[in-house]
């Protein structure tokens, strides 16, 4: 098994595997897949491997849990009465939203199918996706023969993606909004907190349909869900919302805008365009507005979900079917040419 960062002490000490209805202990068959083979993926807080349970094959996310402020030291640490009362809070209040995890359940989010805290970490078991945003849209980009025009200095004439493209893009944004409006719609509202195109993934249904999903979002209900406030370190700076970028010392406070903010920042790279230049075409017009209304600097002006989601059924309004079939059968033919070469 692996060991180091947060893979240490993962097997808690107690006995209790069911407190709250979450486990303490750790599948040992689980345990033995642990392994750096069968790592998928590495972050700042946390660690992902691929693991095959009942021969179903899913994501196994290790993170650091925040159960007791001594569980990085090297001996054991007597707690005070008042230590242990805040220990006990924070394990109800972790128990309390990984049940909230649980209940989660929509086409656009990666599932949540079990959960673990231990005394060092949280183990979140999940529904295994094929890949992120970011390659997907790099193939996007090869598909249509188009340069990337979010590229620092490029220097390549703008082209304006066509119909196929724009009605592809379109369903991508349709399909992110729903999984972020579903986790907004929950009582109390629980927002992602780290939106960006890396934390969205591709699945295959049983039903071959492939759909985009909203991810990383399982950390959100852990960080304080009570006082939704900022974490350190959560976040990155070009996808985060004005009111959220503060001073060290000084908290912040999210809310839904700051997640469509985030939300507003994907688009032109969903979309591929420069949204700093005057766009040509009504489309490009009508899609550049939308970004610039999610990316107000004041909240209070910033478009709200309800809106946005309207707005989105207006970009396929924007492109013609007959278009689209037409490309389709060009495209696919292109990509069965290539298949045969």
């Amino acid at each position: 098994m692996a060991t180091g960062g947060p893979i240490t002490d993962i097997v808690s000490d107690g006995e209790n595997p069911t407190d709250n209805n979450i486990p303490r202990v750790i599948d040992q068959s689980i345990l033995a897949q642990l392994t750096d083979e069968n790592k998928i993926g590495k972050g700042t807080y946390a660690i992902v491997y691929k693991i095959k349970v009942d021969s179903n094959e899913y994501a196994f996310k290790i993170a650091r849990a925040t159960i007791s402020r001594f569980a990085d030291s090297p001996e054991p640490v007597k707690l005070s009465a008042d230590e242990n009362k805040e220990k006990e809070a924070r394990i109800v209040q972790q128990m309390l939203a990984l049940q909230t995890l649980h209940k989660l359940d929509n086409k656009n989010l990666v599932k949540c199918v079990k959960s673990w805290l231990t005394e060092a970490n949280m183990c979140i078991q999940m529904e295994l996706c094929q890949c992120t945003l970011p390659p997907l849209l790099a193939s996007k980009l090869t598909l249509f023969g188009r340069v990337n025009h979010m590229a620092p200095r490029n220097t390549y004439p703008y082209s304006e993606i066509c119909d196929l493209e724009y009605f592809i893009c379109a369903h991508m944004c349709e399909e992110i909004v729903r999984g972020l409006n579903y986790l907004h719609s929950q009582s109390p509202p629980i927002f992602h907190r780290d939106i960006k195109h890396a934390n969205m993934y591709m699945a295959i249904l049983p039903d071959g349909e492939a759909v985009l999903k909203v991810g990383d979002y399982a950390l959100a209900p852990l960080q304080e869900c009570t006082a939704q406030t900022n974490t350190k370190g959560v976040g990155i700076y070009t996808y985060l919302a004005p009111e959220i970028c503060t001073p060290p010392g000084v908290t912040a406070k999210y809310t839904p805008p700051s997640d469509l903010y985030s939300m507003g920042m994907i688009i032109p790279e969903l979309f591929n365009f420069n949204y700093t230049i005057k766009q040509e075409s009504k489309r490009m017009e009508y899609l550049q507005d939308t970004m610039v209304g999610l990316i107000e600097t004041k909240m209070p002006n910033r478009t709200k979900m309800n809106v946005l989601l309207k707005q989105i059924e207006g970009f396929f309004k924007l492109v013609d079917t007959q278009t689209i079939l037409s490309q389709y059968a060009e495209y696919n033919d292109r990509l069965m040419a290539t298949g045969n070469e």
